[in-house]
C-alpha cells in the first residue's frame, strides 16, 4: 500500500503585477481577488488559474478587463481607508478622553466634570472655529469623546495603575536607590506622608 504524499508548493511573495494583470491584492498572507473577494495562496499558478476559470470570460477585450480591475481595486482601497479612518478616529477620541480624565485628576475635580469640560469645548468651538470650513468636523469630533463620570473614573484608575506598574518595574531594575521622607499636604490641607524614591 503506497503512502500518499502531499505536494509541496513554493509560496512566493505577493507580486505587484498580479494586481494589474489579474485584479489581486495582498490580504492576510493570501492573494485576494478584488472582483469576487475570494482568496488563494500567493502563488502565480493559483492566481492565474483563479482568474482564468472565474473571470476571463467576463470581459470582451483587454481594455474592459483593465478598466474593471482598476475600478474594483480602487473601490476596495476606498472601503479599506474608510475603516482605517474610523479606527484612527476612535483611538483619537479615546486618547482625548484620557487627557480630560488626566486634567480632572490633576486639578482635583470630580469625575462628573468630564461632561462639563466637554460642554465647554462645544460652546467655545461654536464661536472660536466659526470662520473655519471644517467647523462641523471639529464639533462632531468633540461630541465623539466619552466623558461620563464612569468613563473618567475608569480612565483615572487605568492611568494610576499604569504609573504604579512603571514605578514598580523601574525600582526592580535599579542598582541603587535613595528614599526621602517628608510631610506633604493634600488639596484639603490634610497632612500626608510623602515618600520619594529615586
Amino acid at each position: 500500500m503506497a503512502c500518499s504524499k502531499k505536494m509541496k508548493f513554493e509560496i512566493r511573495p505577493f507580486q505587484p503585477s498580479w494586481t494589474t494583470d489579474y485584479g489581486f491584492l495582498f490580504k492576510n498572507d493570501h492573494a485576494m481577488c478584488d472582483l469576487c473577494l475570494e482568496t488563494v495562496v500567493t502563488r502565480t499558478s493559483s492566481v492565474k488559474s483563479h482568474y482564468e476559470t472565474k473571470h476571463k470570460g467576463s470581459f470582451k477585450c483587454d481594455a474592459e478587463k483593465n478598466e474593471s480591475i482598476k475600478n474594483a481595486v480602487a473601490r476596495y482601497k476606498k472601503q479599506t481607508n474608510v475603516f482605517i479612518n474610523m479606527i484612527v478616529r476612535k483611538n483619537q477620541a479615546t486618547e482625548a478622553s484620557y487627557k480630560i480624565a488626566q486634567c480632572n485628576e490633576k486639578f482635583g475635580k470630580p469625575f462628573t466634570d468630564g461632561d462639563y469640560n466637554k460642554e465647554i469645548f462645544l460652546k467655545c468651538s461654536e464661536v472660536r472655529f466659526d470662520d473655519l470650513p471644517n467647523k462641523d468636523i471639529i464639533i462632531s469630533r468633540i461630541k465623539e469623546m466619552t466623558t461620563s463620570a464612569r468613563t473618567v473614573e475608569r480612565r483615572i484608575t487605568e492611568i494610576s495603575q499604569n504609573i504604579k506598574e512603571q514605578h514598580t518595574d523601574g525600582l526592580r531594575n535599579v542598582n541603587a536607590l535613595s528614599v526621602a521622607l517628608d510631610e506633604s499636604f493634600d488639596i484639603h490641607g490634610i497632612p500626608r506622608l510623602a515618600i520619594v524614591t529615586r
